[in-house]
């Protein structure tokens, strides 16, 4: 037990002289966590919706000038027109387009109701876009249902402690690499003083 308390107060007292690497190890993961937290945390504005109007009646005419006020408001997101539903779900595929609106035919006349095509992958954009809509409420529009494009998969509650416990291993590896080159470096230096004594 001497041994390994010998061996673990050297390196302590290693790690501590050497001032670029106490700032490496304490700098590098702290700023890991805050581009990583600012990715993770945060409002999302402009994000794309692509918008299809299948019924061109007055009530998607009502809906498309309500959301425009909305876009235009909080800017969390803006619409973008597409000619047909395939045109949307293909943007919406190649990830140009968070989200795709689809204002059915027979809106107008109450016999469909209108739904969100969301990109489920990127959860952050989908609550915003939730919280966003809930402002068509008070305008007496019933809630737009959010239809998820690809199959749903519970990674995203494993995203950030995953995140963290990265940040840490990478810091952990980066101080041991340069303890072990310090070491190198140490015992290298000190073979050649002996030799030209």
């Amino acid at each position: 037990m001497r041994q390994v308390w010998a061996v673990i107060q050297r390196d302590w007292r290693k790690y501590l002289r050497s001032p670029r690497l106490v700032a490496a190890s304490l700098l590098l993961p702290f700023f890991q966590l805050l581009i990583l937290g600012y990715t993770i945390g945060g409002h999302l504005q402009d994000m794309p919706i692509a918008m299809v109007d299948l019924d061109h009646g007055p009530a998607a005419l009502r809906l498309r000038q309500k959301l425009l006020a909305i876009a235009a408001g909080p800017r969390t997101f803006f619409l973008q027109l597409e000619g047909s539903l395939s045109e949307a779900t293909a943007a919406l595929h190649d990830g140009t387009v968070v989200a795709a609106l689809v204002i059915p035919a027979g809106y107008s006349r109450g016999a469909a109701r209108p739904n969100l095509i969301i990109d489920n992958t990127d959860l952050f954009s989908v609550i915003e876009l939730h919280q966003a809509l809930e402002l068509l409420a008070p305008l007496n529009i019933d809630g737009i249902p959010f239809v998820e494009m690809f199959p749903f998969t519970e990674w995203m509650q494993y995203l950030a402690p995953a995140c963290v416990v990265m940040a840490l291993s990478v810091a952990c590896l980066l101080g041991g690499i340069i303890v072990f080159l310090d070491d190198k470096s140490f015992q290298h230096s000190g073979i050649r003083s002996l030799e030209f004594t």
